[in-house]
């Protein structure tokens, strides 16, 4: 697996990130909105400048105003998230995870979902 340098980020960073990927896009005034106890709209327009310096969204000037987007994929900003998830409760184990989640499985897995992740599993063997 490659090495990658991680930004942590605060935790009203990582609220305002959040908020914005949640979004899709968003303005200033939209991550205010869309945010529970928001921050004023000056430190939220500072802490998206932070997060674009930081590489985590890009912005694009849409006339008067600027529009934050993620700056990576959403594929790679989910396996990203997984990936600090697994190290921080389950130790860097993907099959402790899974069966934490199959725990949480009240009734159980149906037939289908049972094929789907047999066939889950044969692919990621395969690419081995």
């Amino acid at each position: 697996m490659r090495a990658t340098k991680r930004v942590e980020l605060g935790k009203r960073q990582q609220q305002i990130y959040e908020t914005v990927l949640r979004l899709g896009s968003a303005t200033v005034a939209q991550v205010c909105q869309n945010m529970a106890e928001a921050p004023s709209y000056s430190s939220v327009r500072t802490m998206l400048g932070i997060l674009v310096d930081k590489g985590h969204l890009k912005v694009i000037e849409q006339g008067k105003r600027y529009v934050y987007t993620a700056a990576h994929a959403k594929q790679r900003v989910q396996q990203n998230a997984v990936r600090r998830l697994l190290d921080v409760f389950f130790g860097g184990s993907s099959t402790s995870a899974v069966a934490a989640i199959l725990d949480l499985e009240r009734d159980g897995i149906t037939e289908d979902q049972a094929t789907q992740l047999r066939e889950m599993i044969s692919e990621a063997r395969k690419r081995v």
